[in-house]
């Protein structure tokens, strides 16, 4: 059990530190927008990012399906069809990423109109979206690689790829946005170098003759495609609802406050974005211990898991909602610079209220991603549906009818809650 315990953490540790790194791609991108364009940069960065999530959701989508696949294969000792498994994944992330480029070069600034881009909001909106949907296969592949390299035993590699990736994007967010003054596309162009960084060098797995995935020749069935994208769906779900949500609160804030509010939750949206990820690295850290535990028939140790995952979770969201509670006039002050009183007291708020959700969200996130590690797929998706879709719009209406933007605030906690509830129920189901 100690040598249980003593890896999960191992993976946990490297790949919440991966996930980490990505998601300071979008924070890094609000803190020097915020200084260098102000509130109309923010909201155009905030109404672009759902974008973003779908993107990433791609990857993690072929990231997770295709490394549990692998993972189960190989504890089976079937490398034929592991190594099949990449190489269809490979296929699926690359045929994607290429689709999501030509949608953005010839629509984005048709996307971020329809997302409630306007004047010159909509112009930093498109040229943002554009260059960042065109680097879309890099940010698959990053995602992708990083999933087989962290499921090929080599979690220290995926995390350094991804970590060191994000820090180039900080530092060529200030040298592109400041001394260059190139905006709005600076921002995207350093967001954009980062997961080519972290590919160069992820490859050095390869390079050095450590990988055990190879590409072979294989078929492309639908059916065989859909067994790896439908391992991911839970988490191409949980990703991309974060997209969604961000698209349908923008519209009711915007009804409610203007641009001011998209603003203000700009800045709660992507620091949720950072909380997220780290239960999305706990839950991609326990994927290859639950998957080969699963492989090899070692349900108790996949429940051993799946606790270690869930307490580390909930000790973490109890943290992080300390302190944000006592620090939230301050997260709000680094994203203020032109020191708007509106934005100051509605972001600083939207943080205190918004941010008890994450002791519900935490749980549900880990539990989606491990039933889809031990192949209960349709659990998987089904518990990532509710909580990003079919609970949260009309909790997301009814609160803000009744509370206006205190509602808005308080329905992901709602959400949460309630979805949590059902997570629990799925796990007795499932025995889990």
């Amino acid at each position: 059990m100690q040598s249980v315990v003593k890896r999960f953490y191992r993976y946990v540790a490297f790949n919440v530190m991966g996930m980490l790194g990505v998601s300071f791609y979008i924070l890094a991108d609000t803190y020097f927008i915020s200084l260098g364009l102000g509130a109309d940069g923010l909201t155009a960065l905030n109404l672009a990012v759902p974008m973003y999530s779908f993107i990433g959701g791609t990857g993690i989508m072929a990231s997770m399906g295709g490394g549990a696949r692998y993972s189960i294969l190989s504890a089976q000792n079937n490398r034929e069809a592991a190594n099949q498994t990449f190489t269809r994944t490979l296929f699926i992330g690359l045929s994607l990423g290429f689709l999501l480029s030509i949608i953005g070069l010839l629509f984005a600034p048709t996307i971020c109109y329809l997302l409630g881009a306007r004047g010159e909001v909509l112009d930093l909106a498109g040229g943002y979206l554009r260059l960042l949907m065109l680097f879309a296969p890099a940010f698959i592949m990053d995602h992708m690689i990083a999933g087989f390299v962290r499921n090929d035993g080599a979690p220290g590699l995926a995390m350094a790829g991804m970590f060191l990736g994000s820090l180039a994007n900080i530092v060529m967010d200030y040298i592109f946005i400041f001394p260059m003054g190139l905006g709005m596309e600076g921002a995207a162009l350093a967001t954009c170098a980062s997961p080519i960084i972290g590919l160069g060098i992820m490859s050095s797995h390869y390079f050095r003759g450590k990988n055990g995935f190879h590409l072979v020749k294989t078929d492309f069935k639908l059916s065989s495609l859909w067994v790896i994208c439908s391992q991911g769906l839970s988490s191409f779900i949980t990703e991309v609802s974060g997209g969604i949500t961000m698209m349908i609160f923008n519209a009711v804030i915007l009804s409610l406050l203007g641009n001011i509010g998209v603003a203000a939750y700009g800045v709660v949206a992507n620091i949720a974005l950072v909380v997220s990820a780290v239960f999305n690295g706990i839950a991609q850290g326990s994927q290859p211990l639950i998957s080969s535990s699963y492989g090899g028939g070692d349900t108790r140790q996949v429940k051993l898991i799946l606790r270690l995952a869930t307490g580390t979770a909930i000790v973490f969201a109890c943290f992080i909602y300390a302190l944000v509670f006592v620090f939230a006039q301050d997260i709000t002050t680094l994203f203020n610079s032109g020191g708007d009183a509106l934005l100051q007291e509605t972001a600083s708020r939207g943080l205190r209220l918004y941010f008890i959700g994450f002791a519900f969200a935490g749980p549900c996130i880990i539990t989606a991603a491990c039933f889809s590690a031990a192949a209960f797929s349709r659990e998987g998706y089904m518990l990532s549906l509710c909580r990003g879709i079919i609970v949260l719009i009309p909790c997301l209406m009814i609160c803000a009818y009744l509370l206006g933007m205190d509602g808005v605030w308080l329905c992901m906690p709602v959400t949460e809650l309630i979805t949590l509830m059902l997570a629990l129920h799925l796990r007795r189901k499932t025995d889990l």
